[in-house]
């Protein structure tokens, strides 16, 4: 099902963000595009991984201004600074979506939580846990961030991290990747102090002992003095200490016990200091370690695009060229012949859509009344099985265009575009609409869109292409549909294609696949009908098609597409 296919998948969460998502090849991030591999969209962990990767990678896109190649800084700095980053453009994509929680509450179950034992990881997997938990409230995040503090406190110790956490908690209100540079500005000096501060207590260890050393000595010398004016003592008072009681001997014995209790606390305490002295060597150490070391830590999106399983054989139904985007800001040159000529069309079309009363039937993924056609897809992963009517309102609709400017095509270009141009400026302020127009040429050019869903109305990109070549439809419809179904927020998806001829493929299966996901498709035939042609249309479109005989015929037709299209009859 065309509902399964990755381009869907990635398209759904990219398109509202404006980045572009190229499926083929391996994960990651290429400039302002999202890379991705062909992935088994049916498996429910590669989808998640794959909607969590292009979740986190658009977000970057669009919100991130850090560039790590230009800070001059020692690893550990840089690993900071992108997780930090990292997390402050989901938190900026989740106020967008709220939905997103559940999404990133899920990269738990697909990554995995591994025990560090180098300190730089131990470090950033205690700040990358704590910034999911309490940032981004992954709540599936707790027990991991548990973990990675205990261990984090252990090899640094409860006051280093208990500041570090301070300083990362008001994440959140950062404004800018600038602001997270100086948010890693106080953590990386934070730490130098700590490192500083270390030495000068191993230095004043070291002195302490020595002076300790130096004590003892003198101590042992005295004690050898008092003993030798002991010995003579004895000598001066001769036999007279023969005539001591056993209360005197029972005295001596008791002052030994004393002195063996006073022994063993004092070897207590030396042992505890022993062991303060070792653990604080030991965090040193561990915190020097991560200053100076080169290893890079690996980010959750580079993780969730490494948990992506690429596959050899994709559908080829499924499998479209990339679309180039030709939008451009200003106004086209044939902007003010659609207004002149398709005036009135406008004004009656605008009227239609505002006051249209006529029942209207869709489908949507909840409700009360469940269509039996509609039901049968379902085991297919079909979710809008419940139908729905409402009167007075007509559903919220996406268009797709499919243009072809294929080199039989010049003598109606103008035409086609006047009235694609019309038709954008008819459904401007009808805020149900969502229309986007994409032209296909031939000679392995690939799907040019001239005005996409979430684009401003501009015009001037109809400037840029122009007919030529042969007709590959099949390529144009894999994209179009593609990008369709990914508007969500919609009710209906329409598809209609502009034709003029048979074409290098043939796209009978394909519009069949489509149709099963509720896709409304209506073909459009331009020009004198042969016979064979005929056929051709009446093949791939059934009896959904209508023909535009003279190039003057193309704007009122496309407008009578409009009326039987965005509204639909019982």
């Amino acid at each position: 099902m065309l509902k399964n296919s990755p381009f869907i998948a990635a398209n759904a969460l990219a398109d509202d963000l404006n980045v572009t998502v190229n499926v083929c090849g391996k994960a990651g991030i290429t400039g302002d595009r999202i890379d991705l591999p062909h992935f088994d969209a049916t498996d429910e962990k590669q989808l998640d991984a794959a909607w969590g990767f292009t979740g986190l990678a658009a977000a970057q896109i669009k919100y991130s201004s850090l560039d790590t190649s230009k800070i001059a800084m020692p690893m550990l700095y840089k690993n900071i600074a992108i997780t930090l980053n990292e997390i402050w453009c989901g938190y900026q994509m989740l106020q967008k979506w709220q939905g997103l929680s559940a999404m990133y509450n899920k990269t738990a179950q697909l990554v995995p939580f591994e025990s560090a034992d180098e300190p730089t990881n131990i470090l950033i997997s205690f700040i990358h846990n704590s910034l999911m938990l309490n940032t981004l409230t992954a709540t599936s995040y707790c027990e991991r961030f548990e973990q990675a503090r205990e261990l984090a406190i252990i090899t640094f110790g409860y006051g280093l991290i208990n500041h570090i956490s301070l300083i990362i908690e008001p994440l959140c209100l950062a404004k800018s990747s600038d602001q997270i540079i100086e948010m890693t500005d106080d953590i990386w000096s934070l730490l130098k102090f700590e490192s500083e501060h270390c030495e000068n207590d191993d230095q004043g260890d070291t002195a302490k002992q020595q002076d300790g050393q130096s004590s003892q000595g003198d101590t042992a010398e005295q004690q050898d003095g008092q003993s030798s004016q002991g010995d003579t003592a004895k000598q001066q008072d001769g036999q007279s200490s023969q005539g001591d009681t056993a209360e005197q001997q029972d005295g001596q014995s008791s002052q030994g016990d004393t002195a063996e209790q006073q022994d063993g606390q004092s070897s207590q305490g030396d042992t505890a200091e022993q062991q303060d002295s070792t653990k604080s060597t030991a965090q040193s150490n561990a915190l020097k370690e991560a200053l100076e070391s080169s290893v890079k830590t690996q980010s959750l999106t580079e993780q969730l695009a490494d948990s992506i399983d690429p596959i050899q054989n994709p559908d080829p139904l499924l499998n479209p060229d990339s679309a180039h985007s030709f939008e451009a800001n200003g106004h086209s040159r044939l902007e003010k012949i659609a207004l002149c000529e398709s005036a009135v069309l406008i004004a009656g079309l605008s009227e239609f859509l505002k006051t249209q009363t006529r029942h209207s039937e869709y489908y949507k993924r909840s409700g009360r009344r469940i269509s039996p056609r509609s039901a049968i897809s379902l085991a297919k992963g079909n979710t809008k099985i419940f139908r729905r009517q409402d009167e007075g309102i007509f559903p919220n609709t996406a268009v797709s265009i499919i243009v072809d400017l294929s080199a039989s095509m010049k003598v109606r270009e103008e035409a086609v575009k006047l009235a694609c141009i019309a038709l954008m400026l008819a459904c401007e302020n009808i805020p149900q609409v969502k229309i986007e127009v994409l032209a296909f040429q031939g000679d392995n050019q690939p799907v040019k869109i001239l005005k996409s869903f979430g684009g401003a109305l501009h015009t001037a990109s109809f400037d840029r292409v122009s007919a030529g070549g042969n007709t590959p439809l099949q390529t144009a419809i894999s994209t179009s549909s593609v990008r369709l179904l990914s508007q969500q927020d919609v009710d209906r998806h329409c598809l209609w294609i502009l034709t003029d001829g048979q074409t290098n493929d043939d796209s009978k299966l394909l519009l069949k696949e489509i149709a099963l996901e509720h896709v409304d498709i209506l073909g459009l035939f331009m020009g004198d009908l042969k016979q064979s042609d005929r056929s051709y249309m009446t093949r791939l479109f059934g009896p959904n098609w209508i023909q535009a005989k003279q190039a003057r015929d193309i704007n009122q037709k496309i407008f009578q597409l409009a009326q039987t299209l965005l509204i639909k009859e019982n």
